[in-house]
């Protein structure tokens, strides 16, 4: 069926034809997993999900597994429509092996941990969980931490709020129009979007040596020119700088020393009484 006249989907192809290689794995594999449960006996979200009642020593896959697998198609749709943009920057500017150690690791394991904990041992319940939306909010709050850096504040429906506040007002949201959907496993998702997003799960990032050294030898057995095909956003290739900004000001003199003159934003560098930079900052890397 033809699009209505006037509308083009060429911008959407081309968008969709260059997403880097981790966030067109983990989309194919939350399609491929839904269409092999809805067209086989296969109870593929039984084996998958995170499910507190199944946990024991043989069923630890579920603490990564459980973003994978969804409730229905809907489910799916609204996930991929949150998660491929915030997954496709989010990797050009890591790349995607950090990407992969960080989805595969603390970005994952740890949400799903703290919700079993309080799942089981506090509340006492036996709620299962699936799909994106805690990784999505993990990506948003990781996302807000960095751009309150530059933008502290927003305004929203004339009250001036905190830029930190925005995966909470999106949670408010989402539990609001989906009332049966998992607060505590969104709330799990957000605090480790917190956690990560201030520096505190820093020590868990992968290093960069070990990134470098892996895609070495991937390079010497010629994995790389497939992978780079792929769209693999390597370790020399990544976009650092995307989200972080630098929040200066144009200094003026007193009798005190160096002031920064309210209310005026300049560059990095600005020398001059006048510059054409009118923004809040500077991208790092720019």
């Amino acid at each position: 069926m033809p699009p209505p006249p006037g509308i083009s989907i060429a911008p959407l192809r081309t968008y969709l034809t260059k997403l880097p290689f981790l966030t067109v794995l983990i989309s194919g594999l939350c399609v491929l997993l839904w269409v092999v449960e809805a067209v086989t006996w296969l109870p593929v979200g039984e084996f998958l999900r995170l499910d507190p009642r199944a946990m024991r020593l043989s069923q630890l896959h579920r603490i990564n597994t459980y973003p994978l697998v969804h409730l229905g198609w809907l489910h799916l749709l609204l996930n991929l429509v949150a998660w491929i943009p915030l997954s496709e920057r989010f990797e050009r500017e890591v790349g995607s092996a950090k990407m992969g150690g960080l989805v595969l690791g603390p970005l994952v394991t740890i949400p799903a941990a703290i919700y079993l904990l309080v799942e089981m041992g506090l509340l006492g319940g036996s709620t299962s969980v699936s799909g994106l939306s805690a990784l999505i909010l993990t990506l948003i709050t990781i996302d807000a931490v960095r751009t309150s850096v530059h933008q502290p504040t927003f305004i929203l429906f004339g009250k001036t709020l905190s830029t930190l506040f925005t995966p909470i007002i999106t949670l408010s949201i989402l539990f609001f129009l989906f009332p049966l959907s998992s607060l505590l496993g969104h709330l799990c998702g957000v605090a480790v979007g917190y956690a990560y997003g201030l520096k505190y799960l820093s020590k868990l990032d992968p290093p960069d040596w070990i990134l470098i050294k892996v895609e070495g030898k991937l390079s010497q057995w010629g994995a790389m020119r497939k992978l780079n095909g792929w769209g693999w956003v390597g370790v020399e290739g990544r976009e650092e700088g995307r989200y972080m900004w630098l929040p200066v000001v144009r200094p003026r003199w007193s009798s005190t020393g160096v002031e920064a003159e309210e209310g005026r934003v300049g560059a990095v560098g600005d020398a001059q009484p006048q510059s054409a930079f009118q923004g809040v900052g500077r991208p790092l890397g720019s």
